[in-house]
């Protein structure tokens, strides 16, 4: 499917964390595709109360103009991921 729409990476990375933590992204303004590689994480996109657990192997499809939080324990203070690029 993402042959077929001419998909491309506009940008690559990954998070390597332990322990209590939660990291918040801005809109990314296009389609994200985020995959899960080792262990787990819960996301949640602003505005929903409920969260998803994704374990290895997982992929989620996340819009372009909602936010999102990705971590451990979604109750932990979030950092922005801008600061953390920074």
């Amino acid at each position: 499917m993402l042959r077929l729409t001419q998909a491309t990476s506009v940008m690559a990375g990954g998070i390597a964390a332990g322990g209590r933590w939660a990291v918040h992204f801005p809109p990314p303004g296009e389609v994200k595709i985020s995959v899960v590689a080792k262990g787990g994480c819960w996301f949640r996109l602003d505005g929903y109360e409920k969260a998803i657990r994704g374990e290895p192997g997982d992929a989620f499809l996340l819009p372009g103009r909602r936010g999102f939080l990705v971590g451990s324990d979604l109750s932990a203070p979030p950092l922005d991921v801008m600061c953390l690029l920074a």
